[in-house]
């Protein structure tokens, strides 16, 4: 039965590609088709502030931060903005960039402190390597950094969110997909801060670690690592904790109502060692591990993939795609992120860009569901700053499934 899978995979995955051009991925070859970018420093010798440069980059540009710390900032282009070290680079709240006047005017000072994501349509906005840091520095809290997503498609990769506000990182109505970050809720009082928020939206999640704030003081709830309403989540090989509480709920790993939510290879855990997961409907999921034994749940039919290393030239880049043992999976790749309405063909559906994708090869797995996918990376200095995107695809029968995107900015 397994050796029929590659056939009917190629089959139904060349009726998705029908049309669309598409070639075998190298790297090499791409590299002399990329449009010119303009890169804009920050830090000693350039702009004093990320915001500085983001007053001037067109879409499509690089800005590329040294290591210390910046002021919160907007982004309503599609850049890249990359720590030349990554978690070097440290964004924190400056009272100095609030408005004139907005410490004295009331309900002025709840408006300020994030660093906001609203990005066009058609456009990416790329960040690799930045710090949020909102932990109390002795303003009220609502105004001690936090990170909003608020429209458009943002990728976050090796960045760390932590806030004393009520959502470290919060994603409405946008595309957001994370690798290898971590959110963490730093409150001690009521209420707890979410590691992560998500509302009517898309996001997809490859290894990192969300924690929900504990509560130490009052009586409300803790929070939960990752609270999803009305969102299409993926994750894979990532941990999700609740927080504490001495008096009241704990909170959850993951606390979903509506949407859709895809889990694998993941350890997920409630506050106070309890339960961790409360999804009333839409879980699928395969190789869930929590420190509550009886809370381990294994699952089946959800392809799970774990980057061990980002992408940089001079090495080989890795994918370890998780599924059945001695299962298999086809490598599909995009130099850009979109979303896809393949009409029941793939699921979830895929957010690789069709036009020109790129052929991975099929990979096929050993007895323990490991199944390795590996590429040379030129040492071309031409490469640094494109991106790859890759998703895998498994099964024997429609829809066909995929695994969550994961890939990535060259270095």
């Amino acid at each position: 039965m397994i050796a029929e899978g590659p056939l009917l995979l190629s089959r139904e995955r060349d009726r998705y590609l029908s049309g669309m051009p598409h070639t075998r991925l190298t790297f090499l070859l791409l590299s002399s088709a990329v449009a010119a970018q303009t890169t804009h420093f920050v830090g000693a010798g350039g702009f004093p502030q990320i915001r500085n440069a983001l007053a001037i980059a067109a879409s499509g540009d690089v800005i590329v931060v040294q290591s210390g710390t910046y002021a919160q900032f907007d982004v309503t282009v599609g850049v890249t903005i990359r720590a030349l070290v990554p978690g070097a680079v440290t964004i924190a709240y400056n009272a100095a960039f609030a408005p004139p006047g907005c410490a004295t005017t009331p309900g002025c000072p709840a408006t300020q402190g994030p660093t906001r994501f609203l990005v066009p349509n058609g456009q990416t906005a790329h960040v690799v390597g930045l710090r949020f840091d909102g932990s109390y520095t002795g303003q009220v809290p609502f105004v001690s950094g936090r990170v909003e997503v608020t429209g458009g498609l943002v990728t976050f990769d090796q960045c760390e969110f932590l806030s004393t506000a009520p959502v470290a990182l919060r994603i409405d109505q946008a595309q957001v997909h994370m690798q290898h970050c971590t959110a963490t809720g730093l409150s001690f009082v009521n209420p707890g801060t979410q590691g992560v928020y998500a509302t009517q939206s898309y996001v997809t999640v490859v290894g990192g670690s969300f924690t929900g704030g504990s509560i130490a003081l009052g009586s409300g709830l803790a929070a939960d690592g990752l609270r999803l309403d009305n969102t299409f989540f993926y994750g894979s090989g990532f941990t999700a904790l609740g927080g504490l509480s001495a008096s009241a709920q704990p909170g959850l790993g993951i606390r979903a109502n509506g949407g859709e939510t895809w889990v694998s290879n993941a350890s997920i855990t409630g506050g106070n060692n309890t339960c961790g997961l409360q999804v009333p409907t839409g879980l699928h999921f395969a190789r869930i591990t929590s420190a509550v034994p009886a809370c381990a749940m294994q699952g089946g039919g959800v392809l799970g993939v774990l980057r061990p290393a980002p992408l940089q030239i001079g090495t080989t880049f890795t994918l370890d795609f998780r599924t059945v043992p001695n299962g298999f999976a086809a490598v599909l790749a995009s130099q850009q992120l979109t979303t896809n309405d393949t009409s029941g063909l793939l699921y979830p559906e895929p957010f690789l860009d069709p036009t020109g994708l790129l052929d991975g090869g099929l990979v096929v797995a050993n007895a323990s569901g490991s199944a390795i996918a590996s590429y040379a990376v030129p040492n071309s200095a031409a490469l640094v700053a494109q991106t790859f995107w890759f998703q895998g695809i498994t099964g024997l029968t429609l829809p066909l499934l995929t695994s969550p995107v994961v890939g990535g900015l060259v270095r």
